[in-house]
């Protein structure tokens, strides 16, 4: 509705807007300016980019020595049956109880980091996003 008053004359905000397209001020004083979107967050968490590849010779140690951990064998026996077959560590050395626990361990932890990733994605909230307009 327009009306006049002490000589001024007061129009919408729509319209008022509108004449102001060609006017170099027009994105200075865009009400709209931020826009509100609904989105989610998500957050992924993986260790699985901090591992090393083995060589197959070694690799193949690794599964031996964890399958017979898994079939019931102690650590003592383990070392006995691998200096049995006259297999070396990667060193050169014979194995002892202590070495295979300690590879053991560290094989169980290397395959455990290789699979954890998990993913939490967060309840939907508005997000305001703010945008850059260049004056006239």
């Amino acid at each position: 509705m327009l009306r006049l008053l002490r000589g001024l004359m007061l129009i919408s905000l729509v319209i008022w807007l509108s004449r102001l397209r060609s006017s170099k001020f027009h994105y200075n004083l865009n009400p709209y300016k931020d826009e509100v979107r609904l989105g989610f967050k998500v957050d992924v968490y993986t260790r699985s980019l901090t591992y090393f590849e083995l060589n197959s010779e070694r690799e193949q140690r690794l599964r031996l020595i964890s399958d017979l951990s898994d079939q019931g064998c102690s650590n003592l026996q383990i070392s006995q049956f691998l200096n049995l077959l006259e297999l070396k560590t990667p060193r050169g050395t014979t194995y002892t109880q202590k070495l295979i626990w300690v590879t053991l361990k560290k094989y169980r932890d290397r395959s455990i980091r290789i699979n954890d990733t998990y993913t939490i994605i967060h309840p939907p909230k508005f997000y305001k996003i703010e945008k850059e307009y260049k004056n006239g």
